[in-house]
């Protein structure tokens, strides 16, 4: 299993932004709940600027996972799914084409 969460730019953490310590305890409280051994936490939509943004991106962590995976990953986005149109077209879009083996180029800048 693949939980993400939408990226935000680091420097919202500087503003006392929340986010972050409310989502930490999700995913180990749903693979505990689960009984899962094998899974992982990510972000997701990360930005095209110069900021540096909230990682690891999904992406090596997807990739990380394939060997263990038995041919699916189920992905679990935790933070910002009804509100945020490119988090839905990312998991609706993006992930279905990168678990088929599609070459997809994520909007994840490298650094």
């Amino acid at each position: 299993m693949l939980f993400t969460a939408h990226s935000l730019p680091e420097k919202v953490l500087g503003g006392g932004d929340p986010t972050t310590a409310k989502r930490a305890p999700r995913p180990p409280a749903v693979a505990a709940r689960l009984g899962l051994t094998d899974w992982e936490f990510a972000y997701q939509s990360q930005g095209l600027t110069d900021d540096r943004w909230w990682g690891p991106p999904w992406n090596p962590a997807w990739t990380a996972m394939s060997p263990r995976a038995s041919a699916k990953v189920v992905v679990d986005p935790i933070g910002f799914v009804c509100d945020h149109v490119e988090t839905l077209y990312d998991v609706d879009v993006v992930f279905r084409a990168y678990g088929a083996g599609a070459y997809f180029r994520c909007s994840v800048p490298k650094r």
